[in-house]
């Protein structure tokens, strides 16, 4: 059995930063990077490898898009709404979520910081799904 013969050391490094040293989007060392047309960094292409697939599976195109991990209004969120200024709570396809993105990387108005928290994101992700999956049920 090859599986049971190998063998692996796996190291996960872990880089504890203070909230001032989190680079922030409009630094060029920053993975959240914005300052640039379109936005080219690790997220964005992210967002639209996994997007451009999952978004046909979605019969409107209409996304629900959450941040997490940042001070909105001075206060730590582990999950806020992210959305593309049209008054709406979700946005069309993947180039919503990347206008979405680059609104909210640009405006000015967040301070990513730590802890980066999903349970929130996970919770709230889960609750939207609840009804849906109650009419499967019955």
């Amino acid at each position: 059995d090859h599986a049971s013969s190998s063998k692996f050391n796996f190291k996960l490094p872990s880089i504890l930063l203070a909230p001032t040293e989190i680079p922030q989007p409009r630094d060029p060392d920053s993975l959240h990077y914005c300052m640039t047309e379109p936005i080219n960094n690790p997220y964005t292409r992210a967002i639209t490898s996994v997007g451009s697939v999952l978004e046909s599976y979605d019969s409107d195109r209409r996304i629900a898009v959450w941040g997490f991990g940042a001070k909105v209004g001075g206060q730590v969120q582990h999950c806020f709404q992210i959305t593309d200024g049209s008054g709406q709570s979700e946005v069309l396809g993947t180039q919503g979520i990347l206008q979405a993105y680059a609104n909210l990387m640009r405006s000015g108005t967040i301070t990513l910081s730590g802890p980066t928290l999903l349970q929130q994101v996970i919770t709230t992700a889960v609750s939207m799904i609840e009804p849906f999956k109650a009419g499967l049920d019955a």
